[in-house]
């Protein structure tokens, strides 16, 4: 019996190209070991699956894998990833698709961004300034994996791109968001260290970048439990998004502020500011965090005990976060949106809310937040056996 052909996939294409490379292997030496082992694929064959434009199916996807030793869980995320994109874009400009691409993540369009983000990801870099392109795109995609809550890609993605080495224009960028993804991840003296080489080869004069720095080691902070510490570098780094005329990175860093002020038991302040983080997010048009700003109040509302206000936050956040197509907003909303149906009294709702959190937990990582964690314990002792 043949194996079951999977779809053809540009990502995977790109990434199995990506690997061959690193590996130093033409695709005729790739053929000649793939003979070897007893399962022969031509050049020409070869070729088609990494441009993406032919199905290697299951079990020569398994063997190029193993081959390239890339892990299956890379491979099936890049596909989701994929399959929450929208329209290829006809551009092939690399300036224009990265500005298109980020000007629609910033709208909340998540899925023409990543449609433009993965096709600059898949550009050849041909020569060396294509090559620092190429590199700023994949760097763009690690953030956008982080912000649908793929860890696990986004730190896949960044440690092949330490390894190529960078561009060094783009060595402070790629060391601030590693520190991001590190600590997320749990590596609290990783993504330290990662911050301290950030700032050693920041270039003050480079606002933008500054204010990232500020904002990734606040939120290191934030993960250490040093929240005074925390608000000093989150406000450094407001007050350079404000130089740089960055309305998303202040909308984000904003966000943040809520996240401190919740950990510090301070409801009042806490809400005032997601009210103030959503009226922001909602002036400059950036959807989904406008949208998430209210799944934070929800939350807020939530361990205020103060459920029926909840309930009217998280659906409405949730109904945001769902016309843009936001798997994680998404998960955040039902988890919280199951919490308080319980609290109330509702458990029929609560259930169905549960199941709807467990169906989008599928989408997340494990430890790209304390709720996907609670997720995983819930179903490790049952509790989600109807979901």
């Amino acid at each position: 019996m043949g194996s079951k052909p999977t779809p053809p996939s540009r990502a995977v294409g790109d990434l199995l190209r990506s690997r061959r490379r690193a590996l130093g292997l033409t695709l005729d030496q790739v053929s000649k070991k793939l003979v070897e082992d007893g399962h022969p694929v031509p050049v020409s064959s070869l070729s088609l699956i990494e441009k993406g434009r032919s199905d290697p199916g299951v079990f020569r996807l398994h063997q190029l894998l193993r081959l390239y030793e890339v892990p299956a869980y890379l491979v099936a995320n890049l596909i989701e990833m994929e399959e929450l994109s929208g329209e290829v874009p006809k551009s092939t400009d690399p300036d224009t698709l990265r500005r298109h691409g980020l000007d629609h993540w910033k709208n909340g369009d998540i899925g023409r961004a990543l449609a433009h983000l993965m096709a600059l990801r898949e550009l050849a870099p041909s020569d060396e300034v294509l090559r620092w392109k190429r590199q700023e795109a994949i760097l763009d995609f690690s953030v956008a994996a982080v912000g649908l809550g793929r860890l696990l890609l986004a730190r896949e993605i960044l440690s092949d791109l330490l390894c190529e080495p960078p561009d060094p224009r783009l060595v402070t960028r790629v060391l601030v968001q590693a520190a991001t993804v590190w600590s997320r991840s749990g590596a609290l003296d990783a993504a330290m260290g990662f911050l301290r080489e950030a700032e050693a080869q920041a270039d003050r004069s480079d606002t933008a970048t500054i204010a990232w720095l500020h904002h990734a080691h606040a939120n290191a902070l934030v993960d250490r439990g040093r929240l005074r510490a925390a608000e000093v570098r989150i406000r450094k780094a407001i007050a350079e998004y404000r130089r740089a005329k960055d309305s998303y990175g202040e909308a984000r860093a904003r966000l943040l502020r809520v996240q401190i002020a919740e950990e510090r038991h301070e409801t009042t302040l806490g809400l005032r500011l997601a009210r103030e983080a959503r009226a922001f997010a909602a002036r400059h048009g950036h959807r989904a965090l406008a949208g998430m700003a209210l799944v934070r109040r929800g939350r807020l509302y939530v361990k205020a005990g103060k459920h029926g206000s909840a309930v009217t936050d998280l659906r409405t956040g949730l109904a945001e976060l769902t016309r843009i197509g936001d798997p994680h907003g998404r998960f955040l909303a039902h988890y919280w949106l199951s919490v308080a149906y319980a609290a109330l009294g509702d458990q029929d709702r609560a259930r169905f809310e549960a199941q709807s959190a467990a169906h989008f937990a599928a989408f997340v990582d494990k430890r790209s937040c304390p709720e996907a964690r609670d997720m995983r314990v819930d179903r490790a002792r049952g509790r989600l056996d109807d979901a």
